[in-house]
């Protein structure tokens, strides 16, 4: 490249050259040069229109004619304000500037249309920046905008006070130029402005004789006085929007008046929000001076600022008014900021353009992560000796260093910047020497940002000088790779190999194989050392340049890496595992699930992560699957594994072999590892701690996308059955399921037992429809028509299996549930959901009873909520018998209480009965006494249907059962039982001697007495309680005591009562005793009748009183 020219001669401007002051929005000098370098946007052009539109709009109309762009530093505002008012013809820029804007560009086009069609014609220009005011004098916006307009009618505004005096001036004469006068006239051989310390003493010899020639006589004292008003009307704040108001109406009046036109000012005003800043002060000064305006002469205003004033008046006011002047804004979007330093800084002579095309023809292809949209053959000569993308990239890093990597709505970084680090290429780095055919690589571009700004963080630096020292003897290019990833990484760009290489090739045909090589051979070195994090393994790999204490993490985590021990790395990959595989459950843990259109499948999973696979046991009740993780580079169990399984089907059925992906072993380590690491470090490393995440994620990502495809593996056979995300399910429900459980019974609708259970009950009785599916009815054996069981389905096999276990009728739960799940079992692989709804209807239709605590379940919906669950099952009692009759099973209880004196705490009436059953056997002396005693004690009272069932009870158990107890017979019976055992053998004996000694006694003494039959009465047909017995003892000894009265009362003899010789035989002696012997026949016949009589009343009586 020794003969190729030097890169400075290519260009239209020396790319060495200063740079240019930041644009003024009144200069003019360079109006060609400003046509030159703009770039009509589309955003500019919609801009450009919504001016022209404001243009046209007359001033007499109270409509607003306000228009405010915003756009952020550096994006072209102040150019494009700057050729709007070239575009008026209003300035000093040349005839031909005006000519070209509006014959290039769409948007000038529009505006110089909508000047010359416009009520007024003729447009002056009055633009200031509110930025370029005196700081310390700070004055309000009004004074600002008259001096501009001032300074554009050619008046000195130095002092302020001779602007007003010299506008009051023309005002006084409005058909004499004035101002024009005053300023060619010498007085003692001096101008107006040559001594500023003499302008009063001037003004009072110029003014009086060249007013006189406008006809105006005045005198020094009105000269004085003129002077005094004019400083006490712009002095301080005094000179408001009124003011401005007025001055801008009498500008335009004078304007017209010189031009011969109606004119009009066009005022622009730069910078209006970082005028405004955080005052609201000003923001309310702006508001009044613009409705004083709007309100008055209503020119054309035209604002910017690097933000909308619609958030500057809700910051300060509150929500806008859409239609008020501040809401007409409209946001300008800059050319590309790699467009306007092309074009200000690397524009190529027109006759150089070939030479570099023929150079840039050897260049290699953009790698995809540097691909920005599609570059063409210009942007790459007008780029030139930069890549296409080099300024765009390099923009988005620094703009990100600025942020702190943070996004931001507001681009910061624009054009004037990255002219800077153009120019300092060439003047810094030497690059206006170089030849045609080198290309800029990165690391220069790397130089001078850190030179021109101060955007490289700290760390950055020292990480860099530390590993500059560290890669000195090492053979490739460690540094200028660590900068070109640095900045890569800035960009968001990823750091891949073709993208470092192609960004460090200094010439257009340098070999990029070799250049590959040692970038290969430096990332290597810095990966190593723990410079770079690898931030994936995929390819293409990317990289990340780490902080120096991230490095000093990194070396940590690598320690910490070595020590991660298989067990954690096993747990870590099966917890994976189970998040993301719906099916896949614990180890070792049996469920039930649905799969492939089969419900309630028992399934069971066993896991061999990164281990050797063990001996199989017995899965004869579930599909067991094995879940084989192994690593890339491992030896294959599969056929170990087939062999092992292959020789019973009751072993395990299938596997899932899943190789993890490359490397997949060594970034789980070092990903634990980090999360150690970062979880005891004190310091806050959040980008580590974001790629830990990252990291994670793409970590399960590969082991998902391992799993789903991972092989499945049939143990009985060869058959192919596809990957885990596509065959899994068929597998199980076409080929294990049949194979292995051809008993199996499930349901085709869900069962809710709690709520399914009184409809079931309801059904069986023929009052509901039938809850579940058809297809579920024929399982269990239902006749849906019939509301009852048939002699076919699932019902009568499972009621032949039960019996053949129950001891006696019983079944417990864990022999129910053993017919389902183990090996033994009649119906293995059925749904616990089946064979609860088996039990459910079974229990329901009265077939069987379900006992819960020894209680029988009666109610519906507590036998849905009995067999919720596998534990609740486990815990109930099974009888093959239909539940007994309420009534039966009260009056049962009631027998046992009678006889045994307690209740029954069983509520099985078999078992009631069998607590009887071994009462009698332990009471059968006391049983007999107790029978004999109710004989000989009392009439007509039987308990001989209850002794004989406790006798044939005692002799041979089995012979009774509880429905012998629970007649009515023997209930009636036993309350006898009971009463006579307490007479008997009870505690009552004593009261029972009592009352035999009380009775027999009266019946010889007091036969006929009412207590006597009544002690007499109380034997026959019943047996009375121990109450009634005392109340009985208590008549006796009322009886007594009013016998003995009656007796003192008499004064006889008072061993009546103990019985004497005197005691008549009959009633007729006790007759004759008292009134006296009749011997004859006749009476006595008579009287014996009479007593007969009597006594067949009395016993009428007797037995009528008997009767209740």
């Amino acid at each position: 490249m020794g003969d190729a020219p030097q890169l400075k001669t290519l260009f239209h401007r020396d790319p060495t050259r200063d740079l240019e002051e930041v644009q003024k929005v009144g200069a003019t000098a360079q109006a060609e040069r400003d046509v030159e370098e703009f770039c009509e946007t589309e955003s500019a052009r919609q801009v450009l229109e919504r001016l022209s539109g404001t243009v046209a709009k007359s001033p007499a109309i109270r409509d607003p004619r306000f228009l405010y762009l915003h756009a952020t530093f550096g994006s072209g505002k102040t150019h494009l304000l700057k050729l709007i008012s070239y575009a008026t013809g209003q300035t000093s820029a040349p005839a031909s500037v005006v000519s070209d804007l509006s014959t290039r560009f769409e948007g000038f086009q529009h505006l110089r249309t909508a000047i010359e069609e416009s009520p007024t014609g003729r447009f002056v220009p009055v633009f200031l920046n509110l930025l370029d005011r005196d700081a310390s004098a700070e004055p309000p916006i009004p004074v600002l905008i008259y001096e501009a307009i001032g300074d554009r009618l050619g008046y000195p505004t130095d002092p302020r006070w001779l602007l007003e005096f010299l506008l009051r001036l023309e005002a006084k004469a409005p058909e004499t130029d004035v101002w024009s006068q005053l300023r060619d006239k010498q007085v003692g051989g001096r101008g107006l402005l040559d001594d500023r310390g003499r302008i009063r003493t001037w003004l009072y010899e110029a003014v009086p004789p060249v007013l006189a020639g406008a006809g105006v006589s005045c005198t020094r004292e009105d000269v004085k006085s003129w002077i005094e008003a004019a400083e006490e009307t712009v002095a301080g704040d005094a000179f408001g929007a009124e003011d401005l108001r007025s001055r801008v109406e009498q500008a335009q009046e004078l304007l017209s008046r010189r031009h011969g036109e109606p004119t009009e000012l066009l005022i622009g005003l730069d910078e209006i929000a970082l005028f405004i800043g955080d005052e609201r002060s000003r923001y309310e000064e702006l508001q009044r001076t613009m409705r004083a305006l709007i309100d008055g002469p209503n020119p054309v205003v035209i604002g910017t600022g690097q933000w909308g004033l619609l958030a500057v008046h809700r910051d300060f006011v509150g929500d806008p008014n859409p239609d008020a002047w501040y809401s007409q804004e409209v946001q300008l979007k800059g050319a590309d900021t790699e467009v306007i330093v092309r074009r200000r800084w690397l524009q190529k002579k027109s006759q150089t353009k070939d030479e570099v095309q023929d150079a840039l023809a050897s260049m290699p292809d953009l790698p995809d992560p540097l691909t920005n949209g599609a570059a063409s053959q210009e942007d790459a000569i007008a780029a030139y000796p930069l890549r296409p993308g080099d300024l765009h990239w390099v923009r988005e890093a620094m703009q990100s260093l600025l942020t702190g990597g943070r996004g931001a709505a507001t681009e910061h970084i624009q054009g004037r910047a990255l002219l800077v680090l153009v120019r300092a290429l060439f003047v810094r780095q030497g690059w206006a020497e170089e030849r045609l055919g080198t290309v800029v690589p990165w690391p220069d571009l790397f130089a001078v940002l850190q030179s021109e700004t101060n955007l490289v963080p700290t760390w950055a630096e020292e990480l860099l000088s530390r590993l500059e020292a560290s890669a000195a003897d090492v053979d490739a290019p460690v540094e200028a790779v660590a900068r070109t990833v640095f900045l890569l990484n800035q960009a968001a760009v990823p750091a891949t190999k073709a993208a470092i290489t192609y960004l460090l090739l200094r010439r257009v045909d340098e070999p990029v194989e070799e250049r590959q090589a040692s970038v290969e051979e430096a990332l290597g070195w810095l990966d190593d050392n723990n410079y770079v994090f690898e931030e994936s393994d995929d390819e293409p790999v990317s990289y990340r340049l780490l902080t120096e204490q991230e490095v000093s993490v990194a070396e940590k985590v690598e320690e910490r890496a070595d020590t991660i021990s298989y067990p954690r790395l096993r747990s870590t990959i099966m917890e994976w595992i189970r998040e993301y595989g719906s099916l896949l459950s614990a180890p070792d843990n049996r469920q039930e699930v649905g799969i492939g259109g089969e419900r309630g499948v028992p399934l069971t999973y066993y896991y061999s992560v990164l281990a050797s696979i063990p001996d199989p046991s017995d899965q004869a009740d579930t599909v067991a699957l094995r879940v084989l993780v192994e690593a890339a580079d491992g030896d294959s169990q599969v056929e170990e594994w087939k062999g092992k399984n292959g020789k019973s089907p009751s072993l395990e059925d299938g596997l899932i072999a899943l190789q993890l992906p490359p490397n997949f072993e060594r970034r789980l380590r070092r990903h634990i590892a980090t999360g150690d690491v970062l979880q005891n470090e004190t310091r806050h490393f959040p980008d580590l701690k974001s790629d830990h995440l990252r990291e994670e994620r793409a970590l399960r990502a590969a082991l998902r996308t391992a799993l789903d495809d991972a092989r499945v593996v049939d143990a009985q056979s060869d058959k192919p059955f596809g990957t885990y995300a596509d065959g899994l399910e068929p597998f199980v429900a076409q080929e294990v399921v049949p194979r292995k459980f051809p008993e199996r019974r499930s349901l085709t609708r869900p069962l809710q037992p709690i709520d399914d259970g009184p409809v079931l009950a309801r059904f069986f009785r023929g009052d509901a429809e039938w809850p579940l599916s058809k297809a579920d009815a024929r399982t269990l054996g239902v006749d849906t028509a019939s509301y009852e069981f048939s002699e076919e389905g699932w019902k009568s096999e499972f009621w032949s299996v039960a019996q053949d276990r129950a001891s006696g009728t019983l079944l417990d739960g864990d022999q129910v549930l053993a017919m389902i799940e183990q090996k033994s079992g009649a119906f293995l692989g059925t749904s616990v959901e089946a064979l609860q709804a088996l039990l459910l209807a079974l229990a329901t239709s009265e077939a069987i009873q379900l006992r819960r605590d020894g209680s029988l379940v009666r109610d519906p919906a507590e036998m849905g909520r009995a067999l919720r669950t596998k534990t609740q099952i486990r815990g109930l009692t099974i009888r093959l018998e239909p539940p007994p009759d309420r009534d039966a099973a009260r009056r049962l209880r009631t027998v046992h209480r009678l006889l045994t004196g307690r209740d029954a705490r069983p509520d099985d009436t078999a078992a009631i009965a069998g607590e009887i059953v071994e009462w009698a056997q332990s009471h059968a002396g006391e049983v007999q006494s107790v029978q004999q005693f109710a004989q000989q004690a009392f009439e007509n009272v039987g308990v001989q249907g209850l002794t004989k069932l406790l006798k044939q009870a005692a002799a041979d158990p089995s012979s009774v059962d509880a429905a012998a107890f629970s007649e009515e017979s023997i209930k009636t019976e036993a309350e006898s039982f009971r009463r006579a055992y307490r007479l008997r053998l009870g505690d009552q004996t004593d009261l029972w001697e009592q009352f035999v000694e009380a009775r027999d006694d009266l019946s010889v003494n007091a036969r006929m007495a009412t207590v006597t039959q009544k002690l007499e009465g109380a034997t026959n047909g019943e047996i009375p309680e121990p109450h009634a017995l005392r109340s009985l003892l208590q008549d006796v000894q009322q009886y007594r005591e009013q016998q003995k009265k009656e007796v003192e009362d008499s004064g006889e003899d008072e061993d009546y009562e103990a019985g004497g010789d005197d005691t008549p035989d009959t009633d007729l002696d006790d007759f004759t005793d008292k009134f006296g012997p009749d011997d004859t026949e006749q009476t006595k016949e008579r009287l014996q009748a009479l007593i007969d009589r009597l006594d067949e009343e009395a016993a009428g009586q007797i037995v009528l009183i008997q009767q209740p």
